[in-house]
């Protein structure tokens, strides 16, 4: 693999600076991801509460997209505590998720398959890479 290019190395530098800022986002799109590993769901809550502090564009599908992505690992590892690792392990899950292909499909049931399965691995130290 060959030298990372320097404007690719100046985003994810100003991506890390900024990552304590975008924890409100992390957390409120981390929570949508969540409902998903979780058997109870409030995921008519989450979606709200996304909704009312991000923008009613916000859905499924942009939270899993937020999430899957670097940003909200930089802001993950910028939390503190127990917050931290369960960010991280969001972040892991919508990864997954995302990499299945099943969150553009919006397909809730097959999400949450995906999500509790990844979940289930991600807590238990398997595929932690």
């Amino acid at each position: 693999m060959g030298q990372m290019p320097a404007s690719t190395r100046h985003k994810i530098e100003r991506q890390r600076r900024k990552a304590k800022a975008e924890l409100p986002r992390t957390r409120l799109c981390g929570r949508v991801v969540s409902e998903f590993m979780s058997g109870n769901s409030d995921l008519d809550g989450a979606l709200a509460a996304l909704k009312e502090g991000l923008g009613s564009q916000w859905g499924v599908v942009l939270a899993f997209q937020f999430m899957s992505g670097r940003q909200a690992l930089f802001a993950a590892e910028a939390a503190e505590g127990r917050e931290r690792s369960e960010l991280i392990i969001i972040h892991k899950v919508a990864r997954t998720a995302a990499e299945a292909g099943v969150v553009t499909k919006a397909d809730l049931a097959e999400i949450r398959a995906v999500c509790v399965t990844a979940a289930a691995r991600y807590r238990a130290g398997v595929g932690m890479a």
